[in-house]
C-alpha cells in the first residue's frame, strides 16, 4: 500500500469535504436569514406615509373588502381626495367569494369610479391609474391598499403608475395564518416584479 493511500487518506478527504459542506450550509442559512430579515421588514414593517394633504384622487387596490372599503369611505368623509376610484377585481371562491360592489352605485357627495383590472394584479391597477392620470389630469394621487401590501406597491406604482403617489395602508383583517402566506406570497411577488421591471 502506498504512503498517499489508505483509510488516513480516505479520512482526511471526508473530513475536508466535511467542512466544505458545513460552510457552504452556513452560508446558505446566513442568506436564507437575511432573505427573511428583509421579507419581515418589507412586509410587516414597511415605511408607512402620514397622512397627506388634500388629493386628487383616492385609488383603492383591490380586493375590495368590506373593511377596506369601509375605510376608504371614512377617508373620504374626511375631505382626503375629490375622487374615489377603487379596484374590483372579479375573482372568488364559494368560500372566499367577491366582496359586493353596491357602494359603487350608492350615493355620494363625491364620484366614484370602479373598475375591472386587466391584468387582475397590482401591476393592471398601476399602468390602469397611469392611463387616468393621463386622461384625467390627475397630479396628487393617494394610494390604499392592506399593509403587507405597501412595500411592493410603492415599488409597482414607481414602476408603472404614471407618476408619485403616497401609499396608505389599511391593516385589518390580518391574524398569524394571514401573515404567514403573506410573508411567503409578498416575497416572491416583490421579486417577480423586479424581473418584470418596468411597464411598457
Amino acid at each position: 500500500m502506498s504512503a498517499g493511500s489508505g483509510p488516513g487518506r480516505r479520512l482526511h478527504r471526508r473530513d475536508r469535504f466535511g467542512r466544505r459542506g458545513r460552510a457552504v450550509l452556513s452560508a446558505v442559512v446566513v442568506a436564507l436569514l437575511a432573505l427573511l430579515a428583509v421579507d419581515v421588514r418589507l412586509v410587516a414593517f414597511p415605511d408607512r406615509a402620514g397622512l397627506p394633504g388634500h388629493a386628487d384622487v383616492l385609488f383603492v387596490l383591490g380586493p375590495h373588502d368590506a373593511g377596506r372599503i369601509a375605510d376608504a369611505l371614512r377617508l373620504m368623509d374626511a375631505g382626503l381626495a375629490d375622487e374615489l376610484v377603487v379596484s374590483t377585481p372579479t375573482h372568488g371562491s364559494l368560500l372566499d367569494p367577491a366582496p359586493s360592489t353596491a357602494f359603487c352605485t350608492a350615493e355620494h357627495p363625491y364620484p366614484v369610479t370602479c373598475f375591472v383590472p386587466e391584468p387582475s394584479t397590482t401591476r393592471g391597477e398601476a399602468a390602469q391609474l397611469a392611463r387616468w392620470r393621463a386622461e384625467r389630469g390627475w397630479g396628487t394621487v393617494i394610494v390604499l391598499t392592506a399593509r403587507p401590501h405597501v412595500s411592493r406597491t410603492r415599488y409597482i406604482m414607481g414602476q408603472c403608475g404614471g407618476g408619485p403617489v403616497t401609499v396608505l395602508s389599511y391593516d385589518g383583517g390580518m391574524n398569524p395564518p394571514r401573515w404567514a402566506r403573506q410573508f411567503a406570497y409578498q416575497g416572491v411577488a416583490f421579486v417577480k416584479a423586479a424581473v418584470m421591471g418596468p411597464c411598457r
